[in-house]
């Protein structure tokens, strides 16, 4: 019998029936009393009719051009380079698994295999190597972006020199291509691989190094000393002696796990450095050194809570430079204000402050002179119930009553990270007195403000929500779980 309906769901459920039907019809003619097989005959000529009907629909999405479908891939599955350390990279395959054209598609668009993740066990087996080089070769003459870490689960005492070298081997036949590399949790030896690149590395624009242990003997060797067009650097758990890179051309420097003294170093190796993000695990040693003139900075980031934020002071402090953003993270506010030399260039900042007490005017008078700042953002996590001792309160009454306080600014994002007991800092009151004062319709330069808390927020009045309708974008969200592990992240 025919289906009620010619729906795709519903054919695909009557050609169901029917398999189910013919493999029983099937079991049956084993038997010598079957006397069937004209039914069977009739099941097989009905499931047959039923999958010309399914092979006769036409889906709307496999009309679409090869290139668009080509592009729709690259912007979905295609991650940003070397973004890969939370999400599967097997996308490319599984496309060959829906149809015949979509394999077609994925095997012909370069773009899909040109970012690379590779994971390398001490027992990884020859197929997944064999797996990397179809990447490589799929991804055609593209630059590429490897991500290439070593899986030692944990044992930091046995030498697993021989499995990341035979490992790294699988790509070193392609670093004429390398766009994009970074190297985690390698042994200094193991970097040895490298020197089968006999040739320079043309495309080469970025480079990550991450050791297991710091190689304090020895140098590294001169794999990575022809790229000229390498400008950023991630450097982690590593000694004082002088790697084999262009460290005058370099302008972006991730730097984390190492002393001081080895930050220090590295730093007079970068007199061209625009841009420089110091992470944990700096192990801070008295005296503090000398730190490096650095004229072209003008980008800092603190990322995370340091053990001892005297290194934020005194790199502050050291710096006779005209910065333009800063993103920093500090304890409490007793860390402030900020020694900068030059507050009036600083065009954004964001500060992250994890304090049991947190009270406003230090943070106002480093505000306060930062005449040209654009963009603001502000994390604080608070424990005291009053809110009267909350640092922003006096920044929003700032905010809004006073038109000089900050005049550029275009952006202000503020998280709190409050307790459910704690008094809510905004009312509707408050919030919309301070969009009011800073919306670009009454003369402000206020375009963006983002306000995110767990707890319930007000609404905007009406004259507002008219502000925000003309000229700035707000965004208020609750989420009672909200960023519980904001201090771990850069933010």
């Amino acid at each position: 019998m025919r289906p009620p309906s010619t729906s795709n769901d519903v054919l695909r459920a009557h050609a169901s029936s029917l398999d189910s039907a013919i493999v029983i019809l099937q079991v049956r003619t084993q038997s010598d009393n079957f006397s069937g097989h004209q039914e069977l005959n009739d099941l097989l000529t009905a499931r047959a009719a039923v999958q010309a009907e399914l092979d006769a629909i036409t889906y709307d999405v496999l009309t679409l051009p090869v290139e668009i479908v080509a592009q729709i891939f690259c912007w979905t599955l295609v991650l940003s380079r070397l973004q890969l350390k939370s999400t599967s990279r097997q996308e490319p395959w599984r496309l060959g698994q829906i149809c015949r054209l979509w394999r077609e598609i994925a095997l012909s668009t370069p773009q899909l295999w040109n970012t690379i993740e590779i994971i390398a066990t001490p027992h990884i087996s020859y197929h997944y190597d064999e797996r990397i080089r179809t990447f490589l070769s799929r991804a055609g003459s593209l630059p590429l972006a490897i991500s290439f870490t070593f899986d030692d689960r944990g044992d930091f005492f046995t030498d697993y020199t021989a499995p990341m070298s035979r490992s790294l081997a699988t790509i070193v036949p392609y670093s004429h291509a390398w766009e994009e590399v970074s190297l985690c949790n390698m042994t200094a030896a193991s970097l040895d691989t490298l020197q089968l690149v006999h040739h320079p590395l043309p495309l080469l624009k970025s480079l990550g190094l991450d050791f297991r242990t710091r190689p304090y003997e020895g140098k590294l060797g001169t794999a990575f000393n022809d790229a000229p067009l390498l400008w950023k650097v991630d450097l982690h758990n590593f000694g004082s002696q002088p790697f084999a890179l262009l460290w005058a051309q370099s302008t972006s420097l991730n730097i984390g796990a190492c002393t001081s003294s080895a930050l220090a170093d590295t730093l007079k190796w970068t007199p061209a450095l625009v841009n420089l993000r110091i992470g944990t695990g700096v192990m801070i040693h008295a005296p503090l050194p000398l730190l490096p003139s650095l004229p072209h900075l003008r980008s800092l980031v603190f990322p995370n809570l340091l053990p001892n934020p005297s290194l934020q002071k005194h790199f502050l402090s050291h710096l006779d430079v005209h910065l333009r953003q800063l993103k920093i993270a500090v304890i409490n506010m007793a860390h402030f204000p900020l020694p900068l030399a030059h507050p009036a260039s600083l065009e954004e900042l964001s500060v992250a402050i994890k304090s049991e007490v947190l009270a406003g005017p230090s943070l106002l008078e480093d505000l306060a002179t930062s005449s040209a700042l654009r963009a603001l953002k502000i994390i604080a996590e608070r424990h005291q119930s009053n809110a009267a001792t909350f640092l922003l309160r006096p920044l929003i009454y700032r905010l809004t009553h006073d038109p000089e306080f900050l005049p550029r600014l275009e952006s202000l994002t503020i998280i709190i990270l409050e307790q459910p007991a704690s008094e809510h800092l905004f009312d509707r009151t408050t919030l919309s007195g301070m969009l009011g004062a800073r919306c670009p319709s009454t003369g402000g330069p206020l375009r963006y403000f983002e306000l995110r808390s767990r707890r319930g927020l007000p609404g905007l009045d009406q004259q507002v929500q008219k502000l925000a309708e003309i000229g700035t974008e707000i965004i208020l969200e609750t989420d009672p779980n909200l960023a519980v592990s904001v201090w771990s992240t850069e933010f």
